[in-house]
This record gives structure tokens, sequence and C-alpha cells, in this order.
């Protein structure tokens, strides 16, 4: 038998104890509110309210402030002030809107963690329905989230799947961004969480019109590793809206596929 010692120099020693190890990142919790006008954290600038248009900025939202001293959202570049809920009512066209908000373990790099939103999406009418193409988010292929089983299309090319979709034993969604990189949406992330905002449109063509939409939304956190906890919460918009009658539109939460999804307004 032979033995081999190795003999590693001072300076060589040094640098690897001092070369720092990239932390983990874990999920501790995640909520979703509809609760009216919420505060959103994010580095992503855009227009807001009349200097928006309508493929440029959110104008429903209502404030955009930097972060200063004292201020809420420290860590991040802004703050701003979007409605939750049924919003931004008109004659034929409301909004519906939530945040997501989720909490990393101490100590974590939220580099490390990876946030995204999948939906599903069903839209009926007595005048037809165009249903909206998928929008990549971060993950892909088969996903499972608790004992939820599902299968990420991340092709943009696809429209949404319907609501209660499956394939071969598992769920089928599409992705609906929400990366933590994300220049087109408002989020904003940190080594102690991340939060986001969405905001469904409804819109009809005509007083006569029957529609409805229903969403099937998951939004998730992935710890890193496989091995550090993750956060998803399952929730459904349904929203009914018969001719001149007032859109009738109802959140549900769903106990399938969501983890460490522990607070809900």
């Amino acid at each position: 038998m032979q033995i081999r010692i190795l003999f590693i120099g001072a300076g060589a020693l040094a640098l690897a104890l001092s070369t720092p190890v990239a932390a983990d990142c874990g999920c501790t919790g995640m909520s979703v509110t509809f609760a009216g006008p919420q505060d959103i954290c994010s580095n992503n600038w855009f227009p807001i309210g009349a200097d928006a248009g309508p493929d440029n900025g959110f104008p429903e939202c209502t404030a955009r402030q930097d972060v200063g001293p004292g201020t809420a959202c420290q860590g991040f570049a802004y703050i701003y002030i979007c409605p939750t809920g049924v919003n931004s009512e008109v004659a034929l066209e409301q909004k519906t809107g939530f945040k997501v908000e989720a909490d990393y373990a101490g100590g974590s790099d939220g580099a490390q963690c990876t946030a995204g939103q999948i939906l599903q999406l069903s839209i009926t009418s007595n005048m037809g329905a165009d249903i909206p193409d998928i929008n990549p988010t971060t993950l892909d292929g088969d996903q499972d989230f608790g004992t939820y089983l599902t299968t990420i299309d991340n092709d943009e090319d696809n429209a949404f799947p319907a609501a209660g979709s499956r394939a071969n034993g598992r769920y089928t969604y599409g992705g609906d961004n929400y990366q933590s990189d994300s220049g087109q949406v408002i989020i904003g992330q940190t080594d102690g969480g991340v939060q986001w905002w969405d905001n469904t449109d409804q819109a009809k063509d005509g007083h006569d019109e029957n529609a409805s939409w229903e969403y099937r939304f998951l939004s998730f956190v992935r710890g890193s590793g496989g091995e550090n906890p993750d956060c998803s919460c399952a929730f459904d918009i349904d929203v009914i809206w018969l001719d001149d009658s007032p859109a009738v539109t109802n959140f549900v939460r769903s106990a399938s596929g969501s983890v460490n999804c522990n607070h809900w307004d």
C-alpha cells in the first residue's frame, strides 16, 4: 500500500480559509394580499398614473417615491403604491390585483432563491375570447410543490393552458414571469425576501357580452440546493360578468400547491 502525504503551503491554506462560500437561501413564509392599496418595493423604475401609457408603465399605481432614511422598503430604490383587489373600474373594464411577499431565512443570499409564478387561464364569452400567450418564468418542465405535481410550459408561442388542465397525471401550467431580475414588472428582492405586484385585466366588448375569467395562479420561491425550504401560494381569481350586471369577483385559496403559505388577506 502506498501512502501519500500532501503538504499545503501556508499561503494556499490562508487563501482557502479566506475564500467566502456562497450562502444558501431558504423561504420561511409567503403571503398573498388582495386588501386595497399596497406598498410595493422595487428597484425597477416605471412611469405611473397619468404619466403611464397603455404599453408603458402602470397607470393604476398612484405613487412612486425614492427610498430614503426612515421610509419603508429599505434596501430597495423605490416604493410604489398600487391597488389590489378589484380596481380601475370603468364601464366595460376592471382590473383585479394582488401582492405576493415572501420572507427568506436569516443569513440567506437572496440571489440563490428562485422566485416566479405560473398560471392556468380560462376565458369564456358569447362574443369569442382570445387566451394570452405564456410569459416565461424561472422553472420549467416537471415541478412539484409539496404533493402537487405540475408541468410548466415556457413556450412564448403557446397560450396559457385552461384552468384544470392535466396531462400524464400532472397539472399543466404556463410560465407567468415574476423572475426576481425581470425588468418588465414591479418586483424587488433582497437577502431578506422578495415581493411583487400583479394586476389582471378583465374587459368586455359590449354591454350585451356575457364573459367569465378563471385564473389559477401559483406563486413560488424555490430554496437553493434542493434542501432549503420552499414557499408557494396557490389561489384562484374568478370573475363572472353578465350583460349590464356588475362583475362578480371571487378570490379562492387552494391548499393544493400551497407550501409555507401562511397569510392571506
